[in-house]
């Protein structure tokens, strides 16, 4: 008896929220290090998990969403 295996690996970016700082004119927009948890359950990003479903494909493993925090001083 002979198995084979197929394998298919999908990276999936981790979207981060931004906040906008300063006023007017000098205002401008930093990343920080917090997950945007409205834009992971943004139903486009899941159709594309749910098509991959649909033809077969099997999650074995995840790797957990951690959230950074940085401490200065």
């Amino acid at each position: 008896m002979r198995q084979s295996f197929e394998y298919h690996v999908e990276n999936i970016v981790i979207p981060y929220k931004t906040l906008t700082k300063g006023v007017a004119m000098f205002k401008h927009k930093e990343d920080t290090l917090e997950p945007d948890d409205h834009a992971l359950l943004n139903p486009l990003r899941w159709a594309e998990v749910v098509r991959l479903g649909q033809e077969g494909w099997e999650l074995v493993s995840v790797q957990p969403l951690m959230r950074g925090v940085t401490e200065i001083g």
